[in-house]
């Protein structure tokens, strides 16, 4: 009978084994991206130049930005401003991304909406965005 406990040990022994050596290997395959905006500076526009890390307005808007500030942040120091101008100007920030063409995608954003906010706030991923024309795939 101690025979059959040594069996049993062993086999779930390397069945843990196994198990383990899977969940590394799936660890290992996941591909990580993050933006909590502190790498920028304080009052920065996010408008699309070369130091924005990747992000635009919508349809190239440059007048779409979001503006980097320290007003309110989850981690310090900066955060982005989403706001309008109430006029003819509104922040709609788009970041794009390559090389995601499969898999599960977990995306986690925080937004801070002070309680005198009036009017609505989205946050969208698309399927596919072609500078805001025909070709973009909306998936709320």
């Amino acid at each position: 009978m101690k025979t059959n406990y040594k069996r049993k040990i062993l086999v779930i022994g390397v069945l843990f084994l196994f198990l383990g050596a899977s969940a590394t290997l799936s660890v290992s395959a996941y591909r990580t991206w993050a933006d909590n905006f502190d790498s920028y500076t304080n009052g920065q526009l996010l408008d699309g130049t070369p130091d924005d890390g990747g992000w635009i307005g919508w349809a190239n808007n440059a007048n779409a930005y979001g503006t980097v500030t320290n007003e309110q942040y989850r981690s310090s120091p900066y955060s982005v401003k989403v706001d309008s101008d109430g006029v003819s100007r509104e922040t709609d920030l788009v970041h794009e991304y390559t090389g995601y063409t499969s898999g599960i995608w977990v995306y986690t954003a925080w937004q801070f909406v002070p309680t005198d906010f009036a009017g609505e706030t989205y946050f969208i991923l698309l399927c596919g965005y072609d500078g805001g024309g025909s070709g973009t795939v909306w998936a709320v």
